[in-house]
């Protein structure tokens, strides 16, 4: 009984402690506290700061992504800081260091996308090479919409192996707005 006790006094506590409000984040009016946005890769410049091509092109080759400049969304999730964009020409490639399983496309045009998770390297230890990061490629055109999902491993302590909803890229430009938008969220 006695621990009961102590543990519902720790309990008590620890709300008091948490719903004074902080001096340095209160609002004067006594409202709830300001929370600054999030500043996402500030140095790289927005994905969209050159006009896109009205005309289509081939989707860029390999080598050519080499030479492609890292570019900042329009909106990035912080479970998705090990990710990457990159643009050519209307071309945007997604890189993300992460333990995936799969890729899909949910919603939209597949028309030139591309979806890539490396095979194992090494079939006896599988899990230390495969899914160690995966690849988005599409184009991005008035018009669009589009919708990709990612799949992380998950192992467990007893029950094994599996994969959950990781990401979502969300990419869509429609008729009448001046410009793309292309967010990385969290599934």
């Amino acid at each position: 009984m006695r621990t009961a006790h102590v543990a519902l006094f720790i309990a008590a506590a620890l709300v008091a402690r948490s719903s004074v409000a902080d001096p340095v984040t209160a609002q004067p009016d006594g409202g709830r506290p300001v929370i600054p946005p999030r500043v996402e890769k500030a140095e790289l410049p927005p994905f969209d700061e050159e006009p896109f091509p009205a005309e289509k092109s081939k989707a860029p080759k390999l080598a050519e992504w080499k030479d492609a400049r890292a570019v900042r969304l329009s909106r990035v999730a912080r479970q998705a800081a090990g990710c990457t964009a990159y643009r050519l020409r209307e071309w945007v490639k997604i890189h993300c260091d992460r333990m995936t399983g799969g890729l899909r496309l949910l919603a939209g045009s597949a028309e030139g996308i591309e979806l890539w998770v490396p095979e194992a390297v090494d079939p006896k230890n599988v899990f230390a090479t495969v899914g160690r990061f995966c690849e988005i490629v599409f184009p991005v055109r008035r018009g669009d919409v589009r919708i990709f999902e990612t799949f992380d491993f998950e192992l467990g302590e007893w029950e094994g192996f599996g994969t959950s909803p990781g990401l979502l890229v969300e990419e869509q430009w429609t008729e009448g707005a001046a410009r793309p938008q292309i967010a990385l969220l969290k599934s």
